[in-house]
């Protein structure tokens, strides 16, 4: 059975190569995308997807502001928040709100895919 990803970039270009990443790998299927912070959450509810792959910085706002929502309202969403800053006190914020990840874009993408199949993995193991 195939992953079901969403994906909260605010970069369109970055929201493109993230889908054919994610669907290349033959295992995971994007199912809604948005770089719109008040989207995320209806839409999430609406798709009911297995991860969310949520950059901080969206338009309108944050990630961190939802996040706490987002964990209360679906709590067995693998979530993993993206950031192209290394400040250190993201990993901890992140955490502490309910994120399962935090990947480092500055560092590269490699590790998005393995990241998501893990929560994927995670999240059909638990249902």
């Amino acid at each position: 059975m195939v992953i079901t990803i969403f994906i909260a970039e605010n970069s369109r270009l970055l929201r493109e190569r993230l889908v054919h990443l994610i669907e290349e790998s033959g295992e995971m299927q994007v199912i809604g995308q948005t770089g719109c912070v008040t989207q995320v959450q209806p839409q999430l509810e609406a798709l009911a997807p297995d991860v969310a792959l949520l950059d901080i910085h969206l338009d309108g706002g944050s990630a961190f502001g939802i996040l706490g929502d987002l964990r209360r309202a679906m709590p067995d969403l693998g979530i993993a928040l993206m950031t192209a800053s290394g400040y250190p006190g993201y990993q901890k914020k992140a955490l502490g709100l309910g994120a399962d990840s935090l990947i480092d874009k500055s560092s590269g993408i490699e590790t998005i895919i393995p990241t998501l199949m893990h929560l994927g993995r995670r999240r059909r193991a638990a249902q």
